[in-house]
């Protein structure tokens, strides 16, 4: 029998109407529950496209057993982070601050008042190493709570202070200086990779933000100093190009997924955000503007300081990205979505969630081979590298080095490849 996320709209908690577990959305009657039972709030938050959120609940949500535990020691509640990005902000920042990093899902346990007293991501359905099994987390914050649940109160006030502080936090007035700009930029120089681009190890994540903050700063100083070609410029058109020639750019369909597993870019988390997107966007196309300006082109032997010209790879990635966005991420009202869902995914909301989306996407698997010779093919006339028979369901593709010359290359590989994937998806459609 469905649960009460049966009759919300958002597509995410749908997904979860069929699960055992006695879901509530966020709302007075979860609340009231809470605290007629005197019993915490387990607010596990998502969203429709995250991978691990789908696999956790595979794993847990749809267990009878783990289900009965939560039902019996909560009152569980499901939370769409695109729906409530109030309630997800709010309760980020308090796991976060509790153990240093944060992520989706997003798993919170709350006393009845609401306030977070331990929080965590993902839990895997048995123990591994540094992670605990998801049932041994419900018992042991059950017994917690039986046992200790005024000094769990007290200690949460604490935290619902130092939470309550940030909105107390307000601008100055006062101009950023120089230095403190001249520092963080000293800070991202020390974290930068020369050999791969991007700043850390893996997981590697387009920060689109910073790559705009260092052409900014190329830009300011480039009355002072001539062309912008500084260290800023160097990092961030260094980081541009080796994401632009890894699998964490799609170089089929365009568009960036949202991070890389490795610290080489090759192998995606295959997931795409439209607000990733659009920023990544933006920052390829001012990082073209500051190519153009200083004569900074792509040269194949990847050096900063070949005068090439404008980078015509980083204009066509904002053209390909743009694209993407209009072909793929545009809805027929005129409006955005905010992730692609599978097209057997979006059957699920509507037809009992998750499970139909796995059988779906099993029978695709089945029949991902077809044009696979075609996309080879086209694969070759581009210098790809780590291309193999998606054996697992897994294919990446990278350029070999940024290269002048791959952008006229790529228009006919990229027209191969969606002649090979539209011969797939045909021959699915066909056999479903």
């Amino acid at each position: 029998m469905p649960n009460a996320l049966a009759r919300e709209t958002s597509p995410y908690l749908r997904q979860h109407a069929e699960n055992p577990v006695d879901w509530l959305p966020w709302g007075q009657e979860a609340l009231q529950q809470a605290r007629e039972r005197d019993v915490p709030l387990l607010v596990s938050i998502g969203y429709s496209s995250c991978h691990w959120c789908h696999v956790m609940e595979h794993e847990s949500f749809e267990d009878p057993q783990v289900a009965a535990v939560m039902n019996d020691e909560f009152v569980c509640v499901k939370v769409d982070r695109e729906e409530r990005p109030d309630v997800d902000a709010l309760y980020m920042e308090a796991v976060q601050g509790m153990t240093g990093h944060g992520g989706w899902p997003l798993n919170v346990f709350l006393t009845p008042e609401q306030v977070p007293f331990y929080g965590g991501t993902y839990f895997p359905p048995q123990e591994r190493p540094g992670m605990p099994a998801w049932t041994q987390v419900l018992q042991a914050i059950a017994e917690t709570w039986r046992e200790r649940k005024e000094e769990i109160r007290a200690g949460g006030e604490q935290l619902r202070e130092r939470l309550g502080g940030g909105a107390l936090l307000r601008p100055s007035s006062e101009p950023i200086q120089a230095a403190a700009l001249d520092a963080a930029v000293e800070q991202l120089r020390q974290s930068f990779d020369s050999v791969q681009g991007g700043f850390g190890g893996a997981p590697k994540f387009p920060q689109a933000p910073v790559l705009e903050f260092l052409l900014a700063r190329a830009l300011a100083k480039a009355p002072n100093e001539g062309a912008p070609a500084g260290a800023e410029a160097q990092m961030a058109l260094f980081t541009l190009r080796a994401m632009a020639s890894g699998g964490i750019h799609d170089q089929v369909g365009g568009g960036f997924h949202r991070y890389a597993v490795d610290a080489t870019w090759t192998v995606p988390h295959f997931e795409k955000m439209l607000y990733d997107n659009a920023l990544l966007a933006r920052a390829y196309l001012h990082g073209y503007r500051i190519t153009e300006e200083a004569g900074l082109g792509s040269p194949a032997s990847g050096r900063l300081d070949h005068p090439l010209g404008g980078d015509a790879e980083l204009a066509g990635v904002c053209r390909d990205t743009l694209d993407w966005m209009l072909r793929e991420m545009q809805g027929p009202e005129g409006g955005f979505y905010s992730a692609p869902i599978p097209r057997a995914s979006r059957a699920a909301t509507t037809s009992g969630g998750c499970p139909n989306w796995r059988r779906s996407w099993a029978r695709t698997r089945r029949r991902r081979s077809v044009g696979w010779a075609l996309a080879q093919r086209a694969t070759s006339s581009t210098g790809g590298q780590g291309l193999k028979p998606p054996s697992r369901g897994l294919t990446c593709w990278r350029t070999a080095v940024p290269d002048p010359t791959l952008p006229h290359r790529s228009a006919s590989a990229r027209a191969c490849w969606r002649h090979a994937a539209g011969a797939r998806d045909q021959a699915s459609t066909t056999s479903a």
